[in-house]
């Protein structure tokens, strides 16, 4: 009951003030502190709208930390002692969340990027991947740059016959679970023989 009470009175706090900021009305004394807690990829963005919300209306202050993975602000942000009034979770994770009595609302996405260099092409000449090609790099069904697969998706381009090394982020992420959900969209069982959810 304490739990309950205490989560509808950190979402009627955090609503109130999100809808004082939308209609641009005063929410309350100038001593207003906001803290946040939450997964690391939309954390500088908070806090950067913090910082200008903060300055513009004089709140003493906006802030939001940095978790580890979504399943640690859970945690955090379901305790009975935790001072957060607001948090951001990963879609994903939104089951856990609910089951943990948080209330839950969709605001925010962003995509999943595969920077990578590649020495020994000669000119300034991009070179290309698929989405299928990058799922089985990550398979290690094609390991090598000159692959013809890759070859075919770039014919104007000489191919140095060196290994792939990809890099692998050994947590349970949303960058992770999104790569891997498109990947079994894309390759089928061919991915989902081979990779654990």
């Amino acid at each position: 009951m304490v739990r309950s009470a205490r989560l509808w009175c950190s979402v009627a706090v955090f609503v109130a003030f999100a809808l004082g900021l939308i209609q641009g009305q005063d929410v309350g004394p100038r001593v207003l502190s906001v803290n946040g807690y939450g997964v690391r990829a939309v954390s500088r963005i908070l806090n950067m709208w913090g910082s200008a919300y903060q300055f513009e209306n004089n709140v003493a202050s906006i802030t939001h930390q940095a978790s580890k993975s979504s399943l640690d602000a859970i945690t955090v942000l379901s305790s009975p002692n935790s001072p957060i009034l607001h948090g951001n979770i990963d879609y994903f994770y939104k089951d856990a969340a609910q089951a943990a009595g948080l209330l839950t609302l969709s605001y925010f996405f962003y995509g999943v990027t595969f920077p990578f260099r590649l020495d020994g092409v000669e000119g300034d000449v991009p070179v290309y991947l698929s989405e299928s090609l990058l799922c089985k790099v990550y398979l290690g069904r094609v390991s090598q740059w000159d692959d013809v697969a890759i070859q075919d998706l770039n014919p104007n381009v000489v191919l140095p016959s060196i290994a792939i090394r990809p890099v692998i982020y050994n947590e349970s992420t949303s960058a992770n679970i999104v790569f891997s959900t498109a990947c079994s969209a894309i390759l089928g069982e061919e991915w989902n023989s081979s990779v654990t959810p």
